[in-house]
């Protein structure tokens, strides 16, 4: 997979794949180091919710009942 960017320049800044391979990877444009700490503060967030719901999960499929499970999570999710 490959990130092809419309447009190539953003606000006088040239895309270039050398962030970590961000748009090789996840096919998201990033055309400034501001661009790629958004981005790993957005997968650092992803990473940290999943990791908080495991235990809620292991719980569930110890227990096989889905009676902590709330509604409105999952509506919110």
């Amino acid at each position: 997979m490959s990130c092809w960017c419309d447009p190539i320049i953003d606000k006088g800044t040239v895309y270039t794949d050398y962030h970590m391979g961000i748009g090789m990877v996840f096919g998201e444009c990033v055309f400034t180091p501001i661009h790629k700490w958004a981005f790993g503060i957005g997968i650092l967030s992803l990473v940290g919710y999943i990791v908080a719901q495991l235990p809620q999960l292991w719980q569930n499929y110890k227990t096989k009942k889905v009676e902590g499970l709330s509604i409105m999570f999952l509506i919110v999710w």
